[in-house]
């Protein structure tokens, strides 16, 4: 797969396919000398839930965000028009951030690692955003995954929510 040239040819990113423990690596030569750093990306966002929700979805058109969903004796998709509160939505939000971490912590990694979730922002309100950095710090904390990994990336799917947490030196995007 073709690497992706960032700041020219000094930093670029090549996503690697195959069996090896990090989907992409970093190559950053801006220091005179190449640095490789991998990634490992992992999705806690899409789970078998919101599979059943899709599947409903371009079976009837419309679908409920909340509430029960799954798979009858049948076959079919089901689905209870319920109001969630938001608060469950956002302590489920975080317990699967918290699995998928410790799923990966059970794995081996080279050194240089970064760790980057993906995760459901769509659910959150403004009023959320000031407690996540304390939150999921508290989180990465606990499972002490910067004793395997040399930073955590949150990433919000719909693209507002980045934390960083680690030793990861920024890069000057400046030209």
């Amino acid at each position: 797969m073709p690497a992706i040239n960032i700041l020219g040819s000094l930093v670029s990113l090549r996503p690697k396919v195959g069996n090896q423990s990090y989907d992409a690596e970093i190559f950053d030569t801006s220091s005179g000398t190449e640095h490789i750093t991998r990634v490992e990306f992992t999705s806690a966002y899409r789970d078998y839930a919101l599979a059943l929700r899709q599947e409903y979805l371009g079976q009837h058109g419309d679908v409920f965000g909340t509430g029960h969903v799954w798979r009858t004796e049948t076959g079919q998709v089901e689905v209870v028009p319920e109001f969630v509160d938001h608060q469950i939505l956002f302590d489920t939000m975080l317990d699967t951030i918290n699995a998928r971490i410790t799923d990966k912590l059970d794995k081996p990694y080279e050194a240089d690692t970064i760790l980057a979730i993906v995760f459901d922002d769509f659910i959150l309100y403004e009023t959320d955003l000031p407690q996540l950095h304390p939150r999921f710090r508290d989180i990465i904390l606990s499972q002490q995954a910067l004793g395997k990994f040399c930073a955590v990336f949150i990433i919000g799917a719909s693209g507002r929510t980045f934390l960083e947490f680690g030793e990861t030196a920024p890069v000057d995007l400046t030209p």
